[in-house]
């Protein structure tokens, strides 16, 4: 398996929301290494004001943090089934982007297809 990184590109803030200032709102990222990588946007739901932290106290660790912990997340499927059992995902959507980029990687070094010129 390969090695890959976030990059966070930005951050769109809240300038006020519930008395609180430079509220995180969404994620720009990216998420890949040197030879391909993904890239997104997520929205955060609004903090509450007793575990708000402050902007200038954010660090690119901690908003790394928050993105492995929402993409690993293994969601229930859903069913119409009342008294089904709750199923999981196979997978979560990190893992979902990390074998497309082993897919895409593994295609740059052993193409199925070619451009040929005349």
């Amino acid at each position: 398996m390969n090695n890959y990184n976030w990059t966070i590109s930005a951050l769109d803030c809240k300038v006020n929301e519930n008395g609180l200032s430079n509220v995180i709102e969404s994620i720009h990222w990216r998420y890949g290494n040197q030879m391909v990588d993904t890239y997104g946007v997520i929205s955060l739901p609004a903090p509450s004001p007793e575990s708000f932290t402050d902007f200038d106290s954010i660090t690119k660790e901690m908003v790394i943090t928050w993105l492995d912990s929402i993409f690993s997340k293994k969601n229930p499927i859903e069913t119409t089934d009342e008294n089904a059992e709750v199923v999981y995902e196979e997978f979560s959507k990190l893992e979902l982007m990390q074998k497309d980029l082993d897919s895409r990687i593994e295609l740059q070094n052993n193409p199925i297809t070619v451009t040929k010129y005349l």
